[in-house]
């Protein structure tokens, strides 16, 4: 579900989830309301380390080595 675009899923919405993932076993739509809370909060991490580490590669100049054989 959130792959096919659904990034805040409305209070029906996430009801829907939790009666579905309930054939599993004990959930509640907090369960769900958070997973998807969190699930955004960790790729919105992953987007800002991957943003720090190109920012530190562009701006880190390359190592040349001479021509010199040791």
């Amino acid at each position: 579900m959130y792959r096919n675009g659904i990034r805040t899923p409305s209070a029906q919405q996430i009801q829907q989830i939790a009666a579905k993932l309930r054939r599993f076993g004990k959930i509640e739509g907090k369960n769900v309301f958070y997973w998807f809370q969190n699930h955004k909060a960790r790729e919105r991490q992953k987007k800002r380390r991957q943003m720090e580490l190109n920012t530190r590669d562009v701006d880190r100049p390359e190592k040349r080595q001479s021509g010199k054989f040791f």
